[in-house]
């Protein structure tokens, strides 16, 4: 009974993908290889790449660097000759 095994695991959400005869047959056979189902495989594998991006969008600071990058939000250094530049280039188009 799959309804009471979704029930009991929490699992209620459903993605539906289409996808070629192809990749379905190359999906089903990793799968085979991992020993688990199709679904089961897709899932692990989506989950570690989100794992895997999410991770790469946080940026850890240690106190020091945490500290200079406030420092520098608050208290911004002036424009250099660089900069007026590229602000005039960008105001005059």
């Amino acid at each position: 009974m799959a309804g009471t095994a979704t029930k009991r695991d929490g699992k209620s959400a459903r993605i539906e993908l289409r996808l070629t005869p192809e990749l379905k047959r190359e999906l089903e056979a990793a799968a085979r290889l991992q020993g688990t189902s199709t679904s089961g495989f897709i899932v692990s594998s989506a989950r570690r790449a989100a794992q895997t991006l999410v991770r790469k969008e946080v940026i850890r600071l240690n106190r020091a660097d945490s500290i200079a990058v406030a420092e520098g939000l608050l208290n911004p250094p002036g424009m250099n000759a660089a900069m007026r530049r590229a602000l005039a280039f960008y105001r005059n188009g």
